[in-house]
């Protein structure tokens, strides 16, 4: 039935968004078709309204973007017999409207994408022209990074207003909800705040590529900065009944780094741990190894084998088996951190016994005297490699 349809829907194409022009409410099916039995409603289209209740549609929402159509949100009737709520409508539109962005932001993408391609083509055709193919490709390697970041800067607003909107309704701020609803509003909630993490991964990568990530060196202890991370995860640990504990020498150790970006890459190394350990332990030790300082993260999770550990550090990949417990993944997290050590110039590394057996991974940074120098500067990529060159800011 919902290939019959996804056909007719397609032939009607051309009708279906003159259909529902009118207006940007939500579209009730069931509504629409009583004042039509009644006589109180006369449709653009019979053949379309009927169509979409004898296939059980209940809901149309157009989507709109810049006051232009992107689109159309088509849902069902509930599977346990209940009708749409009130609450329900009001959700869908927060999230029709933040779809409808999203649509138009994919078209963008795509057409910046189509671009690059042709002007790609356009390059290898014109092989005799060296020197003017490789300007062209940087600039279009500039361009690509510049529209990451646009783009990118354009998703995290709507995000940071979904989540607004739905802390604000599951503290109840439009009205009591129900279980049903606070819970399944949850995991929307955790599946934005994964979606502000890939978004926030996408921007630092940009702004390292395009030579416009600005790093703060100063001098700082390493104890407070693995102190905090601990402090922050220590709950979640708990809650998964793992066995967590920090531990480190008494004395400072100091090194000369950017906190913020630190914070991040100890969060990520951590954060990974606890998620991919269904049980037993997630051990963290620092420690001062002759000019250098060593942030270590051992656990007794789902382990890798050598395979595994090539994919690591490398963009979008991720160790095989990973995504059996923790789907929304990118492997960009360990990606950026690999580039932020970089620009410390420390080394970052992991090992494992196996599958199933735990894993390990460390990053070190030079103690302060040794390392980078106290200031603000940007990082420029260098080609062919991850090593990072300073410029002042």
């Amino acid at each position: 039935e919902r290939k019959v349809l996804t056909e007719f829907l397609r032939e009607k194409q051309n009708v279906l968004p003159k259909y529902f022009d009118e207006t940007r409410d939500i579209f009730v099916i069931e509504e629409l078709k009583t004042a039509f039995d009644n006589g109180e409603y006369i449709p653009k289209d019979e053949s379309v309204l009927l169509k979409l209740y004898e296939q059980d549609v209940a809901i149309v929402i157009p989507l709109y973007a810049n006051k232009k159509p992107v689109g159309f949100l088509v849902l069902g009737n509930k599977k346990n017999g209940e009708l749409y709520t009130k609450q329900d409508i009001d959700t869908l539109a927060i999230i029709s409207d933040q779809s409808a962005v999203g649509i138009a932001n994919a078209q963008l993408y795509e057409e910046q994408r189509q671009f690059g391609i042709k002007l790609e083509q356009t390059v290898k055709e014109r092989t005799a022209e060296l020197q003017v193919a490789n300007k062209k490709l940087t600039e279009l390697d500039k361009a690509k990074s510049e529209f990451i970041s646009i783009a990118s800067h354009q998703l995290r607003t709507p995000l940071t207003v979904i989540k607004g909107y739905i802390s604000m309704i599951l503290e109840g701020s439009f009205g009591k909800t129900s279980k049903v609803i606070s819970d399944n509003l949850n995991k929307v909630y955790t599946s934005n705040e994964r979606l502000i993490e890939l978004v926030e991964n996408l921007l630092d990568i940009s702004r390292i590529e395009s030579g416009r990530q600005e790093f703060n060196f100063t001098t700082l202890d390493m104890k407070h900065e693995a102190q905090v991370v601990y402090e922050e995860l220590e709950q979640k640990a708990k809650t998964k009944g793992l066995e967590f504990k920090l531990e480190a020498p008494k004395e400072k150790l100091e090194i000369v780094g950017d906190s913020e970006k630190l914070h991040e890459v100890i969060m990520n190394f951590t954060d990974n741990a606890v998620k991919y350990t269904k049980e037993g332990f997630v051990h963290i030790t620092l420690r001062k190894d002759g000019d250098n300082i060593i942030y270590e993260v051992k656990d007794s999770g789902i382990g890798m084998n050598a395979e595994d550990k090539k994919a690591l550090f490398k963009k979008f990949s991720r160790a095989a088996g990973t995504s059996l417990v923790h789907t929304e993944g990118t492997g960009l997290g360990l990606y950026v951190a690999k580039m932020i050590i970089d620009t410390h110039k420390g080394e970052v590394g992991a090992d494992s016994k196996g599958r199933g057996k735990g894993s390990t991974f460390w990053f070190s940074i030079p103690v302060k005297g040794k390392g980078g120098k106290v200031g603000r500067f940007k990082v420029e990529r260098k080609e062919g490699s991850m090593a990072a060159k300073d410029t002042p800011a």
